[in-house]
């Protein structure tokens, strides 16, 4: 991040007034102003271990190589500005060659929120991402680009009449969303944005939604179901009890657990017995009950990342009924109550053997 000789990448590096730096095609920035560390609170130091894709709030947003575009920055305190960003393909070969200048200017408040929306989501009309804009108060469709209407296969003047809540989650995670035509499901990850007053009350909502590739995860129909989670409590645990019916004999181990207290409701008989449990001694117990002492991974942490994307899997350790570690691959998907919290875990195990497990270490993987 030092001077060169060319004159417009010093003249940003020394402006004291615009908010600018410099990043290459991989989104790496070789030069950061004290105006950009003023308004977005990462020092020079600190953004010259980082990509500038860490200031986006859609992690799908590419870099951008020019023109000019209305976004989101994420500031170093987790708050989010709505800026007006400058793109300009400029030269310098006595440095990192070709670079892109980002003029950055801070909008937020100096355009009303319905107009924020409307100049974030004009710029993905011909998009092949599907986004929409909703009203926080009633909860409808207000804006959505033309992809978004091809995806729920709907039509647009039905869809603005509709409400969103079928494609609203918090922030980002995985769900199955119904088709206008005929219901029918299909899991997408969504990423909602809430755009709030200055009290704080939601607005706005912004989504971006995400048809999941089928050759990353295929979903069945029960599965599918419980990834669309509606109704009280009891309707969630028939949906649990109806995923899980397949599996009560099958030669598979799987189980469903209470997401608030983390004990067993349901274990089928095959998972309880190659841990050297009758099923009537799980049932209700602990999950912390099968956890060893020197338990490297942290179900805390699992549970976050399961409640965060909606679906993940993960290789950990277990003890069985004698103390002995065993290694499980679990797939899990999480089904959430009507306040949008995780209330059931549903999860089909693997027993793996060590060896294939690098170094013996906890390996979450969650859905790209």
């Amino acid at each position: 991040m030092s001077k060169t000789d060319s004159y417009l990448i010093n003249r940003v590096y020394e402006d004291h007034d615009v908010a600018a730096y410099l990043s290459d095609h991989a989104g790496n920035i070789h030069v950061w102003n004290k105006p950009a560390e003023k308004l977005l609170g990462y020092s020079e130091k600190e953004i010259g271990k980082r990509s500038e894709r860490d200031l986006f709030w859609d992690k799908t947003e590419l870099i951008s190589d020019g023109g000019i575009r209305y976004t989101w920055r994420q500031c170093k305190n987790k708050n989010l500005l709505f800026v007006k960003e400058s793109v300009v393909e400029i030269s310098d070969p006595s440095g990192q060659g070709d670079q892109f200048l980002k003029l950055i200017e801070d909008w937020t408040h100096e355009v009303a929120p319905w107009e924020q929306c409307s100049l974030w989501i004009s710029q993905y009309s011909a998009s092949h991402h599907g986004v929409f804009v909703a009203n926080a108060r009633n909860g409808n469709f207000l804006l959505l680009n033309q992809f978004f209407v091809g995806m729920v296969k709907g039509d647009p003047q039905t869809i603005l009449r509709s409400s969103a809540k079928d494609y609203l989650v918090k922030e980002k995670r995985l769900k199955a969303c119904p088709s206008f035509v005929d219901g029918k499901l299909f899991p997408a990850e969504i990423d909602v944005l809430t755009v709030a007053d200055d009290k704080g009350k939601p607005l706005y909502y912004l989504a971006h939604v995400h048809p999941v590739d089928a050759d990353i995860k295929k979903f069945s129909e029960e599965e599918l179901a419980l990834l669309y989670s509606d109704g009280d409590d009891a309707a969630l645990l028939a949906k649990c009890a109806q995923w899980f019916k397949p599996y009560e004999n099958a030669q598979i181990s799987a189980h469903v657990t209470d997401a608030r207290k983390n004990t067993f409701v349901m274990v089928n008989k095959f998972f309880a017995e190659h841990l050297g449990y009758a099923v009537e001694e799980l049932i209700n117990s602990t999950t912390a009950k099968l956890m060893p002492r020197s338990f490297e991974f942290n179900p805390r942490q699992f549970a976050t990342l399961l409640e965060t994307h909606g679906w993940c899997e993960v290789v950990t350790e277990i003890r069985d009924h004698a103390g002995k570690s065993l290694y499980i691959r679990s797939t899990a998907i999480a089904i959430y109550d009507d306040q949008d919290k995780m209330r059931y875990r549903c999860v089909v195990n693997q027993f793996v053997d060590p060896k294939d497990i690098p170094l013996g270490k906890t390996n979450l993987q969650p859905l790209p």
